[in-house]
């Protein structure tokens, strides 16, 4: 039977004499010296990495997640429905985990290698916007709204998490993850749609900081630069 699920096979880059519109950046290649490979025991599904970079976390398909270092060892989460999990993020110090799965986000201690006895539970069976800013603030795409929980250590150690701060979304919603991203400084949040629009967040003003028109293809992804000034749209 045909695999449908592999990727595709890799598009040739484009020659030099290629017409490039206005304001695109042609990129190059990365000048690695060396790659990396680590085995894993299933099909990835969401990869992210700590803020210092030396923990990689990866959610897949069907298989616990894990948290892989820089040595290439493996640590399994070892979580209730850890097999569903749909999206991940670190706190800001690096030392949890964030994994949402079945309407539920679990948080993962690394360095005791257990589960903390906080649990956020949502209505939508599929959370997939997530993500943790530098700041503490855990914000969560449930359909029309965005929850943003501040999460402390202390937080962490009680079953129920405070009361969130709440942003309406209205017609946008989440459809897919890695679509849900604080700027470094975690004070502007980002969110793409799966109608294609793309808003940012002044959360201390809570008004959008600036938005792009829906071009009406969906967001898949979004990332920011180090600095915070570009942020990147797939």
């Amino acid at each position: 039977a045909q695999v449908l699920d592999e990727p595709l096979p890799a598009k040739s880059l484009r020659g030099d004499g290629a017409q490039f519109s206005k304001g695109e950046i042609v990129l190059t290649r990365l000048p690695l010296s060396t790659v990396v490979r680590y085995d894993l025991p299933a099909r990835p599904r969401m990869l992210n990495w700590s803020r210092d970079g030396s923990l990689l976390a990866c959610a897949c398909y069907s298989y616990a997640p894990l948290v892989i270092a820089s040595d290439g060892y493996m640590q399994e989460v070892q979580i209730a429905h850890g097999v569903q999990a749909t999206s991940l993020c670190w706190s800001p110090k690096g030392h949890e985990l964030a994994i949402s799965m079945q309407g539920e986000i679990h948080f993962w201690d690394t360095s005791a290698q257990e589960a903390l006895p906080l649990v956020v539970k949502s209505n939508q069976r599929a959370l997939e916007g997530l993500d943790w800013s530098s700041q503490g603030q855990l914000a969560l795409w449930v359909e029309d709204q965005v929850r943003i929980y501040m999460l402390s250590s202390s937080v962490l150690s009680k079953p129920r998490p405070p009361a969130p701060q709440l942003l309406s979304t209205e017609a946008m919603r989440c459809g897919n993850a890695g679509t849900l991203r604080w700027s470094p400084d975690g004070t502007l949040l980002a969110l793409g749609a799966s109608n294609g629009a793309v808003v940012c967040w002044n959360i201390a003003q809570q008004t959008p900081a600036w938005q792009i028109a829906p071009p009406g293809q969906k967001v898949t992804s979004l990332a920011w630069s180090p600095d915070g000034s570009l942020l990147v749209v797939a």
